[in-house]
């Protein structure tokens, strides 16, 4: 599957999780095809793989974090026309 506008993402964080509950949020990706996700920013997930964004946020995590523990999800597919 490729991520494109539409789709919503999940991203959970348990980096920086507050009383051992890790820190979710939901992230839709524009019509150009990028997601903001804090604290990296704006990253463009069109037409990449969930693997492919795992590994990029994953590796613009570790900038801002030690041992980043983060994984981006398919909270919700694009709807289909």
């Amino acid at each position: 599957y490729k991520l494109d506008a539409g789709d919503v993402l999940s991203v959970i964080d348990a980096t920086v999780s507050a009383g051992g509950t890790p820190f979710v949020t939901r992230v839709p990706v524009t019509p150009d095809g990028k997601a903001s996700i804090y604290p990296i920013g704006i990253i463009k997930v069109g037409g990449k793989t969930l693997s492919e964004v795992n590994e990029e946020v994953k590796q613009r995590y570790a900038s801002v974090a030690n041992n980043p523990e983060v994984v981006v999800g398919l909270f919700a597919p694009r709807p289909v026309e």
